[in-house]
């Protein structure tokens, strides 16, 4: 029977096809299939949005603590000059407020006056030093001021403050009196009899002075200073010009001079006068 046969292997042939091209199979639902990975690829290949970056960042990544402005301590000079002994240990490095009257200007540095003294028994101060010169002659003797600036290593005069600036001024110098006029040996000897008595009369009192050279001196920066003789046994007057005048020349050891200028310390082994000229 070979139409049979013939038969058999057309069936045999057509039901090969039909496997090799997907028997029992939906062509929708095939291609559905395809969509649906080609967007599961697309989905897994597609950047994250820079928006939920951003929270996903913020709520895995631990909370920045907010850092407090560093408090700047605020005394008077008083307190500063009790701390003597342990000022090198406790204060230097640090930033700190300071109070108090000023005593003495001497550019690049300010002085303020204390209550307290050393072992030597020496006036302590508060020793501020400005960055320019400029700024420290803004300062008068016997303002009371309010200062900042950063402790430095305590010095011979007594704590320091260094990159000073003035925060402002608490109370206005009182208005100058006439000048006071004294022999050099009458000033030193009221040093020597009482010195308590003495720098509530003198200091920050602009005064006239005569007396006798007893030395001339100029630094390497042009600075010149005369220095008075005394009465025997008691303190000499150190007289600091106020401007950088070619003295050499004009005034020398042995000569009679008188020079005004204001009273700044009488607790070491002279007796200061700032901002002195020598008077025709």
């Amino acid at each position: 029977m070979p139409y049979a046969r013939h038969f058999r292997s057309l069936l045999a042939f057509i039901g090969t096809s039909f496997m090799m091209s997907g028997c029992g199979s939906n062509p929708a639902a095939t291609n559905q299939g395809r969509e649906s990975q080609q967007k599961s690829d697309q989905q897994a290949k597609s950047p994250i949005p820079e928006e939920l970056r951003a929270i996903q960042s913020h709520q895995t990544s631990p909370a920045k603590q907010e850092q407090k402005p560093q408090e700047i301590k605020e005394f008077t000079a008083d307190d500063l000059a009790r701390e003597q002994q342990e000022w090198n240990n406790k204060y230097v490095g640090t930033r700190l407020r300071v109070s108090g009257d000023v005593g003495m200007v001497y550019p690049p540095y300010v002085y303020l006056t204390t209550k307290q003294k050393s072992k030597t028994g020496q006036d302590i101060k508060v020793v501020l030093k400005f960055g320019d010169e400029k700024a420290a002659k803004a300062f008068a003797p016997r303002q009371k001021v309010l200062a900042e600036g950063k402790g430095t290593s305590a010095g011979i005069f007594g704590p320091g403050l260094e990159e000073c600036q003035l925060i402002k001024v608490l109370r206005e110098a009182p208005k100058e009196e006439p000048p006071q006029k004294f022999a050099a040996v009458d000033l030193s000897k009221a040093y020597v009899e009482n010195k308590a008595a003495a720098d509530k009369k003198f200091l920050s009192k602009k005064l006239v002075v005569t007396g006798v050279a007893k030395e001339v001196s100029i630094n390497k920066d042009g600075d010149a200073s005369v220095t008075l003789m005394g009465t025997k046994g008691g303190m000499n007057i150190l007289c600091s010009l106020a401007s950088r005048i070619p003295i050499k020349d004009k005034v020398k050891t042995g000569q009679t001079l008188t020079i005004s200028g204001t009273c700044m310390d009488g607790s070491g082994f002279f007796i200061l006068l700032g901002y002195c000229k020598i008077e025709e």
